[in-house]
């Protein structure tokens, strides 16, 4: 996290397809919940895979499936009776992520990535089957990410003690939403903007805008949200969005702003 003082401070996826060759393993023999799979999609679509599967006939559909060879995959016993069901469950789901990984560990087996609706992130998870563990984030376009903190911005719900920089617990649900908001932002660098009425000393407003900044920025990497895309900056009240000489006007005034840095 960077931090400015003002505008000038210091700054702190089997059938059907044409099949690949593959290695020829010899069978192994697992211990009992030692049978492991792990297959990654990253960016782009490219898989990959690593741990065992129980037969070659599954090295061929992934390998068909992925457009590869697979050679990280040693053929083994002790597969779950469901492996096969799973594994075809699972791999479809993986292939409508933007990116994510399946994984069969401990006998369980678990689904992560991000996926570009709520709708499909529900579906998925009902088609993996309820006793998986799935974890999907809804990922937006910059333009949807740059609203949605925008809308929770407006809301002005992010409050601190008089005079202080601690956080309010009634502003405890907000920050929740904000830290969902930029999980689904992908690794976009993101503004926290303090801002304070003109009550008393302009400096010491200053100041205290930037540590309300950061206090905001504390509670969402706390959140989750890595700290390397934060950038803090104070304006203290050099920037109002309505007049000072009313009390609506100055709880106006006190406020934080976040949003995507350009």
């Amino acid at each position: 996290m960077s931090t400015v003082h003002g505008q000038a401070g210091t700054a702190t996826t089997p059938s059907g397809a044409v099949e690949t060759a593959t290695p020829s393993p010899t069978t192994l023999v697992s211990a009992p919940g030692s049978f492991s799979f792990v297959a990654v999609k990253v960016p782009g679509g490219a898989l990959s895979f690593r741990g065992q599967v129980p037969s070659e006939a599954t090295l061929r559909y992934l390998s068909n499936l992925s457009g590869v060879v697979v050679d990280r995959l040693a053929v083994s016993g002790n597969a779950p009776d469901d492996f096969g069901a799973k594994l075809q469950s699972g791999m479809r789901s993986l292939m409508e992520l933007d990116q994510g990984r399946l994984e069969l560990r401990d006998g369980g087996w678990t689904l992560t990535g991000e996926v570009g609706s709520d709708d499909v992130a529900r579906r998925l998870g009902a088609e993996l089957g309820g006793d998986s563990a799935v974890s999907l984030t809804v990922t937006m376009s910059r333009d949807e990410c740059v609203a949605r903190l925008a809308e929770l911005s407006a809301h002005n719900a992010i409050l601190f003690r008089s005079g202080s920089s601690v956080i309010a617990e009634s502003a405890s649900a907000e920050l929740d939403l904000f830290a969902q908001a930029l999980k689904g932002c992908g690794h976009a660098a993101v503004e926290v903007e303090g801002h304070t009425d003109s009550d008393g000393d302009d400096q010491k407003n200053l100041i205290l805008s930037v540590m309300r900044a950061e206090s905001v920025v504390k509670a969402l990497v706390g959140r989750g949200i890595a700290e390397e895309r934060f950038y803090a900056i104070g304006y203290g009240e050099t920037v109002p969005v309505a007049v000072n000489d009313t009390q609506a006007g100055k709880s106006a005034n006190r406020r934080i702003v976040i949003r995507l840095r350009d």
